[in-house]
């Protein structure tokens, strides 16, 4: 291996400055998934009623114990209300989405459904799993 003393200088500079923009570019991509991961994990716990709750008290921060007790009367009785609008609109989205489909399939062939079916997910459920990733959230409300 070469010895590092005989690099150039100006080879020095190059090196290290490559080696600082890769770590960065690493670091920001590590940094960018764990943002959008954390994101998502938001997202999904605010499916469930208690989620839903929880959100709007970090989002308000009640500023007395009554306050709170008060805050969290409400939301006992609109968080069920908002998870069931939720789940209705799910179910009217797929409902749209498969005739959408119904209506796309005498115009395209085989391979343009399929990849249809690729960006969207069979029956409208999403890409990558994501209509899976929801049923489960589902069975949690």
């Amino acid at each position: 291996m070469t010895d590092w003393l005989s690099f150039s200088p100006r080879t020095k500079s190059i090196l290290i400055l490559v080696s600082t923009l890769l770590v960065g570019v690493l670091l920001g991509a590590v940094l960018n998934a764990w943002l959008a991961q954390d994101r998502l994990e938001r997202l999904h716990a605010m499916r469930s009623a208690d989620g839903f709750e929880r959100m709007v008290e970090r989002r308000v921060q009640p500023v007395s114990d009554e306050q709170a007790a008060q805050l969290s009367t409400v939301m006992e009785e609109w968080a069920p209300r908002m998870a069931q609008q939720r789940r209705a609109h799910r179910r009217e989205a797929r409902a749209l989405m498969d005739s959408l489909r119904a209506d796309l399939q005498p115009i395209l062939n085989e391979e343009q459904m399929q990849r249809l079916d690729e960006r969207l997910g069979p029956r409208g459920g999403g890409r990558n799993g994501e209509r899976e990733r929801h049923r489960r959230g589902r069975d949690r409300e």
